[in-house]
């Protein structure tokens, strides 16, 4: 028998992966596919934690500074804090920079921020790597302990990383903890 390239055990891969996510139920279902799209459900969800608090600074943001892009008409022409707006949108690092900037909050001071940034790290991995640690890829050090429930060595292990019900849970508490802590917060 010959092996695969690793060309193939893409495809295989990736073949597989999108057969899991195709919802199968009653006796069609298998043990293994079930636990496949709980871990494609359990990896959305802690994804989606990440952008509902995301799109929480946004909107607060945009509260703040430019109500009129919450009515249904759209504004007309853009003016600087628009602008400002727009970028701050397009990235974590514009959005934590316009809170700084325009309301005198600097996020990066947060009791559980550096946190919140590993959370994001997370769901990059879950988001754009499929839920597979490959560092030479895909570098985020930050993750390396949670490597470490699965292999000794981060820089080798090559496969899912590890995650269950509980990052969800903490993930949630995380997240509602710093959209407690802003709104207690005065914003000029």
């Amino acid at each position: 028998m010959t092996s695969l390239s690793p060309d193939a055990e893409d495809l295989i891969f990736a073949i597989n992966i999108l057969r899991s996510i195709k919802l199968k139920t009653g006796r069609r279902a298998t043990a293994q596919h079930i636990r496949a799209q709980q871990r494609v459900y359990r990896e959305l969800r802690v994804s989606r934690v990440v952008a509902i608090v995301e799109n929480y600074l946004l909107m607060k943001a945009v509260r703040q500074r430019k109500p009129e892009w919450l009515m249904p008409v759209p504004p007309g022409r853009a003016d600087k804090m628009t602008i400002a707006l727009h970028r701050a949108r397009m990235n974590i690092a514009g959005l934590v920079r316009f809170w700084k900037n325009e309301l005198n909050v600097d996020l990066e001071r947060l009791k559980r921020w550096t946190e919140f940034i590993d959370l994001r790290h997370l769901r990059h991995v879950l988001v754009h790597r499929l839920g597979l640690w490959q560092p030479a890829l895909d570098p985020k050090p930050n993750l390396a302990e949670r490597i470490r429930m699965v292999s000794t060595d981060p820089d080798l292990y090559r496969g899912p990383i590890p995650l269950d019900e509980t990052d969800l849970d903490q993930a949630i508490a995380l997240s509602l903890e710093i959209m407690k802590s802003l709104e207690t917060r005065r914003l000029r």
